[in-house]
């Protein structure tokens, strides 16, 4: 994660990479069941798991404040910068926006036809 102070918000980026396996499907040429290809299914998972971590951390930071996340361990590197926040750091995660970029790579592809 990196946590960044712009005015009174927070701006929090980072990256997911998640990996998994397509079990019980029937991959050749690259495509599961012949007809969907398997990058097409990695981006559309990616999308998906994407859309649900940014909307779910939102969610939680702008209800409640808390940083579940730790957001404060990482601005707390900067001391003179998180000397102007501590105090407000709550109020700042209610506001802040979250951009957490998703990966999701198919490492086992179910059988090969």
């Amino acid at each position: 994660l990196e946590p960044k102070v712009i005015g009174n918000k927070i701006l929090v980026k980072g990256k997911l990479k998640l990996t998994g396996d397509l079990a019980e499907y029937t991959c050749g040429k690259n495509k599961v069941d012949g007809q969907t290809s398997l990058a097409e299914l990695e981006k559309g998972f990616s999308q998906e798991v994407s859309e649900q971590v940014n909307t779910k951390l939102t969610s939680i930071l702008h209800r409640t404040g808390a940083d579940v996340i730790d957001v404060h361990e990482k601005l707390q590197r900067n001391p003179k910068e998180w000397k102007k926040i501590e105090k407000k750091i709550k109020e700042l995660l209610k506001n802040a926006e979250v951009d957490i970029d998703v990966v999701v790579e198919l490492i086992n592809k179910g059988s090969e036809a």
